[in-house]
């Protein structure tokens, strides 16, 4: 009986190893590079889940992709969308900077683009 169980939790071991959280994004899976355009589609999801954990204020959502440009740092690169948001009262808070990796993986948001 004790063997039965150990080659049952050896045939099962695999499935845990190679279960993990990013199915969502096949990019970031395969490694595939995604271009300027789905850069601007994830911004967009991203600044619509910030609005809806409360990051953000709700007028953020009439906000419009202002830039969208590919920023080399050394040997890193990443993806930065600036969203522009005429409504907010702000100043120093109109743009917001979503910052992705070359392969779609969000990697933070602030109003300063740093």
């Amino acid at each position: 009986m004790k063997v039965i169980l150990i080659v049952c939790f050896l045939l099962l071991s695999p499935a845990y190893v190679f279960a993990h959280g990013t199915h969502e994004n096949p990019y970031l899976d395969f490694g595939i590079e995604i271009e300027k355009e789905q850069a601007k589609e994830f911004s967009s999801a991203i600044l619509n889940a910030l609005v809806e954990k409360e990051k953000i204020g709700e007028n953020w959502q009439s906000g419009k992709v202002e830039k969208i440009e590919k920023k080399e740092a050394g040997e890193t690169s990443e993806w930065i969308v600036t969203h522009y948001n005429k409504e907010e009262p702000d100043k120093s808070k109109k743009r917001l900077y979503i910052f992705l990796s070359l392969y779609g993986e969000y990697r933070g948001a602030n109003h300063t683009g740093k």
